[in-house]
């Protein structure tokens, strides 16, 4: 009987995480986003303003300074599409 318990709460533990999975960005997570975002543009912009156009990463693959602003802009454009218009895209219409 024990056993069973635990696979009901599992499977309810499931369930409670796809419909949070499925509720979208909360605003925490969106102002944590638009952060990491002006980090990355700031390190790029930063970098480009000191001269350096490209630096070896660790693996030994180039990494620009415009791409980094560019992958930062990014970020921060997509954290700043309202839920709204995201739900709106993605719904079904039934017609």
């Amino acid at each position: 009987m024990e056993a069973v318990d635990h696979v009901w709460s599992l499977v309810e533990l499931v369930g409670l995480l796809e419909t949070k999975a499925h509720t979208g960005m909360n605003w925490k997570s969106r102002i944590k986003a638009i952060g990491i975002g002006a980090i990355i543009a700031a390190v790029g912009f930063l970098r480009m303003r000191g001269g350096t156009q490209v630096v070896i990463h660790w693996t030994g693959q180039p990494m620009f300074s415009f791409g980094l602003i560019a992958a930062g802009l990014v970020v921060i454009a997509s954290a700043t599409i309202p839920q709204r218009l995201i739900d709106k895209l993605t719904t079904d219409k039934k017609r």
